[in-house]
Order: structure tokens, then sequence, then C-alpha cells
């Protein structure tokens, strides 16, 4: 039994914030730990983080690694007192290491027992060489809506490159920048639409290709018309929420994101049905 578990038992459930600041300060245990085992942390990794991070030190002047671990160590407790600031820095700690390399893992294997230990979920997003960190909502709705659609837009790789920077920008959004994210999602979309349809017309244009794909597979037109309440809803929250600069602008931003990873999904499925 974790004590996570004995919180239960005895009716004290974690909020949000509690699970955030249990994961922060096993986090930072975990650095101050690797400090002592001397792992992970070679001298390339370090030069590449204090780069990419805008560490002012001169690299060379760490040369064993308990003294660079410490320098990124003390930089992570001054600059990320939030878990969004945290995931950013860590990511560009993941990053600093080479893809598929075993320090890459140890983080990434670091990071995981972290946030499970603190009943987190983080993603992994790969990009290329790249590797990013965020945050997961409801699973069965991130897994149906979000990492099947990222899986299968590997086929269309313009609107997956679309897709990856909309769910960057989305795990990052805040008040100021929600506006740019809808954009961002919508984007994505009409990226997708041109690549899955074979033309480049804007996004409101695919309103009747939309509809006469779909009556091709037998869908009713009632279903079409979730095309036409996600181009308003995109109209609408530029519109509207995203003026505000309040958290309603932000709570729909999800139902954006959803909403996209359904269509997304929806027509993919179809079209491996015609290949079957």
């Amino acid at each position: 039994m974790t004590y996570q578990d004995y919180r239960k038992i005895l009716g004290l459930n974690f909020s949000d914030e509690e699970k955030i600041k249990l994961f922060l300060a096993k986090a930072y245990i975990g650095f101050a730990e690797s400090i002592e085992l001397d792992n992970y942390l070679s001298a390339e990794e370090f030069n590449n983080f204090c780069f990419n991070a805008g560490i002012k030190v001169v690299p060379e002047y760490f040369s064993s690694y308990a003294e660079r671990s410490k320098v990124v160590f003390d930089f992570f407790k001054k600059e990320t007192n939030d878990l969004n600031r945290f995931l950013y820095y860590f990511t560009i700690l993941l990053n600093a290491s080479k893809t598929n390399s075993p320090e890459r893992k140890q983080w990434q294997k670091a990071i995981s027992f972290w946030a499970s230990e603190s009943e987190l979920d983080f993603e992994f997003l790969e990009d290329g060489e790249k590797v990013f960190i965020l945050s997961r909502g409801a699973k069965e709705l991130d897994d149906a809506l979000v990492s099947q659609p990222l899986e299968w837009l590997k086929g269309y790789p313009l609107a997956h490159k679309a897709f990856i920077k909309a769910l960057k920008d989305y795990s990052s959004a805040t008040e100021e920048t929600a506006s740019e994210v809808a954009d961002s999602l919508r984007k994505a979309l009409e990226t997708f639409f041109q690549e899955f349809f074979n033309n480049s017309k804007s996004l409101e244009n695919y309103k009747s290709e939309y509809g006469d794909y779909l009556k091709s597979h037998g869908i009713p037109a009632e279903i079409a018309n979730d095309f036409n309440k996600l181009l308003d809803s995109f109209t609408n929250y530029n519109n509207n929420y995203a003026k505000h600069h309040d958290k309603s602008s932000i709570n729909v931003l999800e139902y954006l994101l959803y909403q996209t990873g359904n269509i997304i999904r929806f027509l993919i499925t179809l079209k491996k049905e015609d290949k079957s």
C-alpha cells in the first residue's frame, strides 16, 4: 500500500495542487540523489542544457559530474516553481542527450516514476529527434482523441507536424495566448484536410467535400454537421472567449482540441475501412 492509497482509505484524496506539489518535491529529491549516484549528466549534455536553458556559466569550469549536476539542480530549484516551467526545462534536459541514448531513457524513466508516485500522468511526444512532455487529462479521451490521431497522422506528415505544434501550444496555454492556441488547432485541422483531400482549400471551403465524403460512406447528414459546428466554434472562440482573457478561454480550448482530434480520427478510420 502506498501513502496515496492510505490517504484515500482515510478519505483524504489529493487535489491537483497537492499532486503537483508532491511531484515537484519528488523531482527535486530525485535530482539530489542523482548527484550522489554520479549518473545521467555527461559533459556534452551539460553543455547542451546550459546553452538552451540560458544558464550563464562556462561549462568547461565544471569538470566533475557532481559540479555539473549541482548547477542543473540549483537552476531547477530557482526557476521551476510551477509544473509548466518544470516540464519546459525538463524537456530541454531530455533533449540535451541524443535520441535513444541511455541518458534520455533514464530521464524519461525518472520523470515517469515521479509522476506515477504523485498520481500525475505525462505523455512523451516524439517529434523527429526531439521529445516533448505533455500533461495528460482523462486517459480514455487522450488515447482515443489525441494519441491515436497523432500516431495515425504519421501518414500525413504536414498535418502531423501541425498537430504536434498545436499540442505543444496547448500544453503551455495561458489566458493571454489562448487565441493563438486555437489558431494552431485550426491550422492543424486545415492542414490535415488539405493532405487528406489532396488540395489546398481553406478550412471553411471543405464543408461540402467533407459532407460528400461522409455521405459516400453511408454516414447520416446529421453527423456531418459536427464539422460545421467546429468551424463555428473556432470563429466564436476568437470573437468571444479568447478576447476575455479569463479561465473560460482555457476551458473551451480543451473542447476544441478533442473535437479536432475526433474529426481527424473519424476520417482516418473511414479511409482505413476503404483499404480493408
